[in-house]
Order: C-alpha cells, then sequence, then structure tokens
C-alpha cells in the first residue's frame, strides 16, 4: 500500500486545511432537506476534491471495504 493510501483522510474531520469546506459540507449533510443526492466538487489538482468526495461517501454509508462497492465519476479537465 502507497503511503498517500495509507495516511489518507479517512473521515471529514481529519481533513486538515479544508475547515470552511469541511463546515459546509457537514451542513449540507446535517440537513433534514439533504435528499442524499449528487455532489459537485471541483478545483484545482491536488487539493484535496477525491479525498472529500471519498470522506462524504463514507459518512453516507455509501462507501464500503472497495471502491468496487461505490460509483463515482472522475472527469480530469486537464
Amino acid at each position: 500500500m502507497r503511503l498517500v493510501e495509507k495516511y489518507r483522510p479517512k473521515e471529514l474531520r481529519q481533513m486538515i486545511g479544508q475547515g470552511k469546506i469541511v463546515k459546509r459540507v457537514r451542513a449540507i449533510l446535517g440537513r433534514k432537506a439533504f435528499d442524499r443526492g449528487a455532489f459537485w466538487i471541483e478545483g484545482d489538482s491536488g487539493k484535496g476534491k477525491t479525498v472529500l468526495a471519498e470522506c462524504i461517501a463514507r459518512r453516507l454509508g455509501a462507501l464500503g471495504s472497495s471502491k468496487k462497492t461505490w460509483s463515482y465519476i472522475e472527469i480530469d479537465g486537464d
């Protein structure tokens, strides 16, 4: 296992330096009206978008022990 995968945050509270977005995501997830719909996450390369998506999926119970158990689309805009 690569170090980046071994030490990658697994929960929103483990994300460092992204307090503003983590706070927003928690607020969205905490809404009674939240329908477990889609999230659009965009930004510069290396800013933690995939990690954030994985943390959201875990929080919603959509991420099992393997990424094969959940679906997502990752588009590289380079």
